[in-house]
């Protein structure tokens, strides 16, 4: 009777059900099947690895809450910027009157020049958690050329300006047939001006104010401009009178384009080709305004991760918004002082038409410009919000996949638990009893050992 071996079975079947007994019971007290990486060591590898994706998307979320928090202050400031250049559009419409007298106009200019003053003020101070966001230092777009807009009227597709009073190339009369101006272009040195050409008389014999009598039919075309730049010449606002002859095609017979120069000679403003003229243009005019280009802005993008893997940020930029990105810095509606050709002052204009325009077209420009901002500020935030959902999503997915890897689970754990239970105790009575079987043979052999 091998009593010895058969305890030692026993022990060691034992001491396997206290090790998974412990291991369950662990399990169970945790919640976690994986404890340690001896549990389960390519296990605790998957798991610690996609914990790690979990903490990266939750930050992510906050971070992306962080970046919505700044772009609804930006979207405040701009709303606040929006109402102050609708003001100011008010305050042009205002001004674009002869009954005002000069008091009146300087002080609407004076509400004019507070409301510009606030909007350098909103520029430099609007901040959010130390970063200021609209002084152009978070702002990397590229340059842009000069441009040129026309007033209360579309461009053609193919670049021309239309006009729906010039007569055709032949002079007949046909109405409809092309524009006044086309193929305008404004010069890399364009400084930001107001222009207006009407086509004033016809006469079989036109006076040019400059070189004198025409010698043949033509017609007066009246250049008007207006510009507030220091370079422009020594008083805003020039209007010139020029004969051009009529029925010789376009360009007045000029083989290239015509140009226009500021008075003082400082810039070339516009070279444009000029449409046939006929007596039957008379009265037709044209305005439109013109804007510097801009250099590239050196500023940089903020970057914001808004995802769980490296690589996944999204970029917010914001423009400047003073008074000089927006072209209104010397904007004014008070009646300006003129020049000739020759850029000599020849006295106060007699009307501030030309300065009330332009105040109302640079401001509805910067109307249109803060618009489009807020527009990609909204979309931006409207961005951020999804990767937000989507990194949320992402997290309970994640954390799905760690739970199935490293959590206990509980019913066939506890179930294991009671197995093993049972096992020890069957197998401790079992041990008892090998144990009284081995006390039993010990005295029969003692006993057999005296008799003898």
């Amino acid at each position: 009777m091998d009593v010895l071996g058969s305890a030692d079975q026993v022990l060691l079947n034992l001491a396997r059900t206290q090790s998974a007994r412990s291991e369950h019971a662990r399990a169970l007290a945790s919640g976690l099947r994986i404890n340690s990486a001896s549990d389960d060591p390519s296990g605790l590898a998957i798991a610690e690895t996609l914990h790690t994706q979990v903490l990266g998307f939750q930050e992510s979320v906050a971070n992306v809450q962080t970046a919505n928090n700044l772009l609804t202050v930006a979207d405040g400031v701009l709303a606040t910027v929006q109402r102050i250049l609708q003001r100011i559009n008010t305050l042009g419409v205002q001004a674009h009157s002869d009954i005002n007298s000069d008091r009146q106009l300087s002080a609407i200019q004076t509400e004019i020049d507070q409301l510009l003053k606030e909007l350098n003020a909103i520029s430099t101070k609007a901040t959010f958690n130390g970063i200021t966001l609209f002084n152009g230092s978070i702002d990397n777009r590229q340059a842009i050329p000069p441009t040129i807009k026309i007033v209360d009227a579309e461009s053609n597709p193919d670049g021309s300006v239309p006009t729906p009073n010039v007569y055709d190339a032949t002079g007949s009369g046909s109405p409809n047939s092309g524009p006044l101006i086309s193929n305008a272009n404004v010069q890399i040195a364009a400084i930001p001006s107001y222009f207006e050409f009407q086509v004033i008389s016809y006469s079989t014999n036109p006076v040019d104010p400059i070189s004198g009598p025409l010698g043949q039919p033509g017609c007066i075309i009246r250049t008007s401009v207006y510009s507030k730049d220091p370079s422009f010449g020594a008083a805003p606002q020039t209007v010139q009178d020029s004969a051009l002859p009529t029925n010789v095609g376009p360009n007045a017979g000029s083989g290239a384009s015509l140009q226009i120069s500021s008075p003082s000679g400082a810039s070339i403003l516009l070279t444009f080709d000029l449409a046939n003229l006929s007596p039957q243009d008379v009265g037709v005019a044209m305005s439109f305004v013109t804007t510097p280009g801009r250099a590239a802005a050196t500023g940089h993008a903020l970057e914001v991760h808004s995802g769980g893997r490296e690589g996944n940020a999204v970029a917010i930029t914001l423009p400047s918004l003073s008074t000089d990105s927006l072209g209104l810095s010397s904007i004014t509606v008070v009646r300006p002082g003129e020049i000739d050709a020759f850029n000599v002052p020849i006295g106060q204009s007699s009307s501030n038409n030309f300065a009330a325009d332009d105040v109302q077209v640079r401001t509805q420009s910067a109307m249109e410009h803060v618009g489009a901002i807020r527009a990609t500020v909204g979309a931006q935030i409207v961005s951020l919000s999804q990767d937000a959902s989507n990194d949320s999503i992402a997290i309970v997915n994640q954390t799905a996949s760690e739970s199935s890897q490293r959590d206990a689970h509980m019913a066939p754990t506890y179930a294991k638990y009671i197995q093993d239970q049972v096992r020890s105790t069957v197998g401790s009575a079992i041990l008892h009893a090998v144990q009284s079987d081995a006390r039993l043979l010990s005295q029969l052999v003692i006993g057999s050992i005296r008799r003898a």
